[in-house]
């Protein structure tokens, strides 16, 4: 990870409390090809445009920094027209970019800089957020109801952790669902659920938060939650009609007579 992007983390924690897992962007690019360069605008969209996403809009409500948001929109341009066609007035904007470079390399190696440019103004603008007490408020919300955020909670509480590159896969797995789900009631209840979901690889809500299953097993951030959890989805899987304490009742009988009583019982 670049120095600016992790110093923007380790800000951004200070300030909200909440951990982020990010794409380590490359910044010394090898692009032999054309496809080599495309595959590295996908990579730098899906750090601005998905995983930072949040985060630059509640920066930019306090001050917008134009390199920021020139590179943000270079990178947007140029992945449409990687990805799509029909947009002439983009296609002119990319071509006279891309004209003032002899070949993927010379871009790549321009578009680096820019992102490096925009990372470094990132972290400084997170430093400047976190001395304003208002500002840390509202950033604070957004970032609790962030998947990214939500996924490194759900999982302490299942007590497991997962590697870098297997976070981010299933958390955008989660914002791929959010997107045909969004859900109703409490956004942050509903997106715990989709990452739990998630990790245990089902895809049936639950009736009650499965924090309320742990916590009545006395699992909750213990070795054996993740289990608690799968038996929790189990029993939503054949007993669908259960709400309530009757669900977590029913949880609990089934995880004793699998031979597995809750903690400190």
């Amino acid at each position: 990870m670049s120095d600016s992007l992790t110093l923007f983390v380790r800000e951004r924690l200070l300030a909200t409390g909440a951990t982020l897992a990010v794409s380590v962007p490359e910044l010394s690019p090898l692009c032999a090809s054309e496809a080599d360069f495309d595959q590295l605008v996908t990579n730098y969209y899906k750090l601005f445009q998905e995983e930072l996403a949040a985060d630059l809009v509640l920066l930019a409500s306090v001050k917008r920094y134009s390199d920021i948001e020139s590179c943000r929109k270079l990178i947007r341009d140029l992945r449409t027209v990687a990805q799509h066609t029909g947009n002439p007035h983009v296609e002119r904007i990319v071509k006279d970019w891309r004209s003032l470079f002899p070949g993927p390399q010379d871009a790549a190696t321009e578009l680096a800089r820019l992102v490096s440019v925009a990372l470094a103004r990132l972290a400084a603008a997170a430093g400047s957020a976190r001395r304003d007490s208002a500002v840390v408020a509202r950033w604070r919300e957004v970032a609790l109801v962030q998947p990214a955020t939500v996924f490194v909670v759900v999982a302490r509480d299942l007590g497991l952790q997962f590697p870098a590159y297997k976070q981010r896969f299933m958390v955008r797995q989660v914002e791929g669902r959010l997107k045909v789900d969004s859900g109703t009631g409490d956004r942050r209840l509903h997106i715990a659920d989709l990452c739990a979901q998630e990790i245990v690889s089902t895809h049936r809500p639950l009736p009650v938060p499965y924090v309320d299953v742990l916590d009545a097993l006395n699992v909750l951030g213990k070795a054996g939650a993740d289990a608690v959890v799968m038996v929790a989805y189990a029993v939503a899987e054949v007993a669908p009609q259960l709400r309530g304490e009757a669900f977590i009742e029913r949880v609990k009988q089934t995880w004793i007579a699998a031979g597995s009583p809750p903690s400190g019982s």
